[in-house]
């Protein structure tokens, strides 16, 4: 029996035919990857293409974010042809580095479908090099003990212009170090801004390098420098990788001459703005060599039990103000901790632990946190004097380990003599207890004391005033009190500015989110409200500086205080150092970022 001999059979067939035509016609969408090099170099930019076939709609995918690629979105294509629609996403990548990289998968929905690409490993060659860029990185001591501070130094020379360098990228991965703690010098935070300083994109974070000039082989160099302490926890050997720089360099024009723009305070960071507006840009890079770190142990021999911790050889100085006071009024007491290498990294134990003040002094739990001048770390704490009995602050002492003799030493200041006066000729702190009074109480009330005669009102209001005249001593007391906050807060905005921010950041801080419309705004005013908390530069303020500075205070922040965090930062450094060139966004509610800073404010001021 043929099919053409059964026409129910036939009609069976063409029924079939027309249901499965629409599923051809409707297939799951498919997406596809490729780049348009073969050869990859650090430097140098390829276009990665995803294409969408088979789908009425789909959601553009953002721009992946790789550490190890520069990356920008080009403008999307839709095709059309037969009805069918096909989407095409491109973006430009330049590798940041040579090595073993990996593209990351990136997820698209196409018609309320999730399709992923996988991840595509990339053999990416060495960038182009010159003798007219030179990296320099050293140690300024080949052995230390654990906890004793060492100076890393970094240098850039240049004998290109520094004006055609039109972007520039260092990567240190030695910043990133779990055994180390890694501190801004004081020096660099107050340089930002100033002459003879620039700044440098180092590992996605700004940093403040001094320039200068010198000359190698009769060939004159710039040169940019700046530093960092690490301060060691463990002893070990310890291998760093070399640091890398890949610059975006503009040669001269045809007649000879460099272009010549207003010189940056900040390199800008686009590595594709020579694409975009057609100039021959060329990427170099530079390596310097790796870094090699003994870290030995502190003896444990003869080793005090009140060591502080501290590593290094110094002096320390003691001085308060007013040594003459009238018992409840503060001491001011200052320690100057002299001839440190690093004072940054100096952490002075709690006053408390330092001397024998019990009984005499009412000591806070907390220390104060240090200001740093040229060489030497200074501390400024308040003491009350609990009797007139005092008569001198005590001798502090701090035992430390000095790297050059290898042995423990401790640290001592002279005491200070104090003369405590008695507030007025007799106070309540002399009176003997259960003294009798020689006044009887009346029972009935100060109305009844007033004669019956006295009934007219101008004379009851007289009476009133001079039985009532010890109240009336209250009132400036009161006043006093009322004023007092007022003042102490005036005073300290002209004595103590740093103090005075401190106290008043959270308050600044509510009313600048109030009024924040945008990411940026946030963003500005989270960083005024951390950087004056922490004492941290503004210019020098990153999502890792701050989360260090909270583990040095011993301040953990919860996981969604650490997200809101890390979602205003990422936004503001891949918006300035990713070469974005559109307004950042966030999804952080200024009211919840504002409940999660209150939780930190209140460690602050437990």
């Amino acid at each position: 029996m043929t099919i053409h001999n059964n026409p129910l059979l036939c009609i069976w067939l063409l029924l079939l035919t027309l249901a499965v035509t629409p599923l051809r016609l409707h297939a799951a969408p498919e997406l596809s990857a490729n780049v348009d090099a073969r050869q990859f170099f650090a430097g140098e930019g390829f276009v990665w293409t995803l294409t969408v076939r088979g789908a009425k709609q789909v959601e553009a995918p953002e721009t992946p974010a790789t550490q190890d690629f520069f990356g920008r979105a080009l403008d999307p294509q839709i095709l059309e042809q037969g009805g069918d629609k096909t989407f095409v996403y491109r973006f430009r990548l330049m590798p940041r580095r040579a090595g073993l990289l990996t593209l990351p998968p990136v997820t698209i929905t196409a018609d309320e479908q999730e399709l992923a690409t996988s991840p595509q490993v990339l053999s990416v060659g060495e960038q182009q090099t010159t003798s007219a860029l030179r990296l320099e990185v050293t140690f300024d001591h080949q052995q230390v003990y654990a906890g004793q501070p060492v100076m890393l130094t970094f240098k850039l020379l240049s004998s290109l212009p520094l004006a055609s360098l039109k972007a520039m990228d260092i990567q240190l991965p030695l910043l990133y170090q779990r055994d180390f703690d890694v501190i801004v010098p004081e020096a660099e935070r107050v340089a930002g801004g100033q002459p003879g300083t620039i700044g440098l994109p180092v590992e996605g974070q700004r940093g403040i390098g001094t320039l200068g000039k010198i000359k190698i082989n009769d060939e004159s160099f710039d040169i940019i420098t700046f530093r960092r302490i690490f301060v060691p926890h463990k002893a070990g050997s310890y291998k760093f990788s070399p640091a890398h720089m890949l610059c975006s360099y503009l040669p001269p024009s045809a007649n000879g001459r460099y272009a010549q723009p207003p010189y940056p305070s900040y390199f800008d960071n686009d590595f594709f703005a020579g694409i975009e507006t057609q100039d021959a840009h060329v990427r170099y890079g530079a390596s310097s060599d790796g870094l090699l770190l003994t870290v030995k142990p502190l003896p444990e021999t003869n080793r005090p039990a009140n060591f502080s911790g501290i590593v290094g050889h110094g002096a320390m100085v003691a001085t308060a103000e007013p040594q003459t006071l009238t018992i409840g009024d503060p001491v001011t007491l200052t320690v100057r901790l002299q001839g440190f290498e690093s004072p940054e990294a100096i952490t002075l134990p709690p006053l408390a632990k330092l001397a024998d003040f019990d009984g005499q002094f009412l000591v806070p739990d907390r220390q104060a946190q240090p200001r740093v001048l040229a060489n030497e770390a200074v501390y400024v704490q308040s003491l009350r004097p609990l009797s007139t009995a005092v008569t001198q602050v005590p001798a502090l002492k701090v035992v430390v380990f000095n790297p050059s003799t290898n042995q423990y030493e401790t640290l001592a200041s002279k005491p200070i003599p104090l003369r405590i006066r008695p507030d007025g000729d007799i106070i309540a702190l002399n009176l003997k207890p259960n003294t009798p009074s020689n006044r009887a109480v009346n029972p009935s009330g100060i109305w009844n004391n007033i004669p019956p005669d006295a009934v007219d009102p101008l004379t009851r209001a007289g009476r009133w005033v001079k039985l009532s005249w010890p109240a009336w001593l209250l009132l400036p007391p009161v006043l006093l009190f009322a004023l007092a906050g007022p003042a102490q807060k005036y005073r300290l905005k002209r004595t103590d500015p740093e103090q005075w921010r401190r106290l008043t950041a959270f308050a600044r801080l509510r009313r600048a989110l109030r009024h924040a419309k945008n990411a940026a705004a946030q963003h500005a005013a989270v960083a005024t409200y951390v950087s004056t908390r922490l004492d941290i530069r503004e210019e020098a303020l990153s999502e890792r500086e701050v989360l260090r500075a909270l583990q040095r205070l011993r301040i953990d922040a919860d996981e969604e205080t650490r997200a809101c965090l890390h979602e205003l930062f990422y936004t503001a450094d891949h918006t300035r150092f990713g070469g974005e060139q559109i307004a950042p966004t966030t999804s952080v509610d200024s009211q919840q970022l504002l409940s999660k800073l209150a939780v930190l404010e209140r460690s602050f001021n437990p």
